[in-house]
Formats: structure tokens, C-alpha cells, sequence
């Protein structure tokens, strides 16, 4: 019976051990070709190449600039691991279910993200990729 009560425990505390182990954020890499383009992702201002810190659980978009090409919108997008889901719903049902879906953890991010600029034509404008 203490074996049982002690297994119990230790499940109850584990609840949430996707969160533990990855937590809510990432850090992603931010690079362009060429480099030294400027743009903007959740507020925060970034030139390539850039390292930020980003939500695991949803996509983040940006637009990066630099003179003489194109402005190129991009997007990076969550993707969940469902290993930490299976592992969760035995081990740490329903609490660390919970917290993990949540908090992000179930999520992952690309680690690098690299964006080719497309030079403008000589003598032609900017035009806004989509």
C-alpha cells in the first residue's frame, strides 16, 4: 500500500513533464541571405543574423527589409511533438496534461530559420511579397 500511495505521489509531481523539460519558449535563430536585413518579430527589432526568444505554442510572423531587394514577409510555425502528449496522458493524467497543452510544451520551433532576399531589378520598385 505505501508503494502504491508513493507511486502516486511521484506521478501527481511529475504532471506537466513536457513543461518541465522544454518550457514555454525556444530560442530561434534568424537568418537572411544577405545578411544584415532588419525587420521585426513580436515587438521585438531584429538585423540578421539575430537570436530571439519565441512562445513555442503558436506561429510567429515577420517581415524583414534591407535596401535594394525585396521586402519579404516569412513565418515560422509551431509543430507539435506527440511523443511528450503520449507520455503525459499515462503518467501524468489529467494534471500534467493540462499544463503542458497550456504552457506550450507539447510545441516545438524550427532552431534556424534562414529568408533569401530577392534583389530589386534595376530600375524597377519595391514590390511586397505575400
Amino acid at each position: 500500500m505505501k508503494k502504491l500511495l508513493l507511486l502516486v505521489v511521484v506521478l501527481f509531481f511529475s504532471s506537466g513533464c513536457a513543461a518541465i523539460i522544454n518550457g514555454a519558449t525556444q530560442e530561434v535563430r534568424i537568418n537572411s541571405v544577405p545578411s544584415k536585413a532588419e525587420g521585426f518579430i513580436e515587438g521585438i527589432k531584429i538585423q540578421t543574423p539575430a537570436t530571439v526568444v519565441l512562445k513555442r505554442n503558436h506561429d510567429h510572423e515577420f517581415v524583414l527589409t534591407k535596401e535594394g531587394f525585396k521586402e519579404t514577409s516569412a513565418k515560422i510555425q509551431s509543430i507539435c511533438r506527440w511523443e511528450w502528449l503520449l507520455l503525459d496522458i499515462p503518467l501524468a493524467f489529467p494534471f500534467g496534461l493540462l499544463i503542458d497543452l497550456d504552457g506550450g510544451a507539447y510545441y516545438y520551433l524550427p532552431k534556424e530559420v534562414v529568408i533569401s532576399l530577392e534583389p530589386i531589378p534595376s530600375g524597377g520598385k519595391e514590390t511586397r511579397e505575400h
